[in-house]
């Protein structure tokens, strides 16, 4: 994994993780359809030490920004918090990244056990066909 910071988003996996959730809301799917599809899609690296925490602190974080998590999300951030998450990797690297990894996480538990703002519209993409053209359009649904 590409990482250049110690926050959430600062590595190629969240932004990976961030773009298919939001893929598949684009695609129309429900919230609980894509977190599902997602969960099945990494199922093999959910146990990684590095990936596996990463995938529920990214994914519970965006649900929640967009007033849309969900509970078993939810408990495996905060089950991966408490079990230190990656912070090992981190403080491996220096005290100072590990510290600062550290701050990330207790905000990131603070931020998921207070009350989510409310649902956000997500604009759906929708394929409208003209003759001799392919042209996509976004609707907010």
């Amino acid at each position: 994994m590409g990482s250049w910071g110690v926050k959430l988003n600062q590595n190629d996996f969240a932004e990976d993780i961030r773009a298919q959730y939001k893929n598949k809301l684009s695609e129309g799917i429900s919230n609980e359809v894509a977190t599902n599809e997602l969960i099945a899609d990494y199922e093999g690296i959910l146990d990684d030490i590095d990936d596996g925490p990463n995938f529920w602190f990214i994914l519970a974080d965006q649900q929640w920004r967009l007033g849309r998590l969900l509970p078993i999300v939810k408990e495996q951030a905060l089950l991966w918090i408490e079990k230190g998450g990656d912070l090992e990797l981190w403080y491996a690297e220096s005290q100072e990244l590990g510290d600062a990894r550290k701050k990330v996480l207790e905000d990131l538990k603070v931020q998921i056990s207070s009350p989510q703002p409310e649902v956000k519209k997500y604009r759906k993409k929708d394929i409208v066909f003209a003759p001799g053209k392919l042209v996509m359009c976004l609707l907010i649904h």
